[in-house]
């Protein structure tokens, strides 16, 4: 008799925890992020990621619309921490711990750095910043086009200053210039001007 109390509360004890377990928002959550760690390794095994930049110590991968991984590196090794990140969640696994968190870090972590280590290390120094390569020519080329435009910009307003000059001739000075080289040396803006004053 005393056994099989034993073993009838040992049994809904076991049921209660396992109640807990299951309905626990801490189970939940950690369950919904061990889902999104698998579609992420999942999308990078069928190829379906791509480098997005690398900026400092923080690289950027995307893994869907609006996806992104977000890895951290230290002395040019990744570190174990690691996000998840779309417009809803923000996953990182340093909330975790235990063997299974552990070990998906880290195999995110090796799988990620196997498909990108050419673009995640090729880097340049920008503005006291580490940034990659293809970030960097692009901030290149677009300081190069903000100076081209500031340039054009600028040429633009001379011109349109020289052409005021131009609407804005003296009667007396183009007289001048015609007695000494003559009417037909004068600009096409000259002689419109002389014709307007007619």
């Amino acid at each position: 008799m005393i056994v099989g109390s034993i073993i009838l509360f040992v049994f809904i004890l076991g049921m209660v925890l396992l109640y807990n377990i299951l309905y626990n928002d801490g189970f939940k959550k950690s369950m919904a992020d061990i889902n999104e760690y698998s579609v992420y390794l999942k999308k990078l095994e069928e190829d379906k990621t791509r480098f997005l930049k690398r900026i400092g110590d923080t690289v950027y991968i995307e893994y869907g619309i609006e996806k992104f991984i977000i890895i951290t590196i230290a002395n040019d090794k990744f570190e174990s921490i690691f996000a998840l990140k779309d417009d809803k969640t923000d996953t990182h696994t340093s909330q975790h711990s235990g063997f299974l968190f552990n070990y998906i870090n880290k195999t995110i972590l090796l799988k990620t750095f196997v498909k990108y280590n050419d673009k995640i290390f090729n880097t340049k120094e920008y503005g006291g910043s580490v940034v990659d390569s293809k970030t960097y020519d692009l901030m290149e080329y677009m300081v190069e086009l903000t100076k081209e435009s500031v340039i054009n910009k600028k040429n633009k307003q001379i011109n349109d200053q020289n052409n005021v000059k131009f609407k804005h001739f003296d009667i007396d000075e183009i007289l001048d210039r015609i007695n000494k080289v003559g009417y037909e040396k004068l600009s096409d803006e000259e002689k419109d001007f002389l014709r307007k004053q007619k």
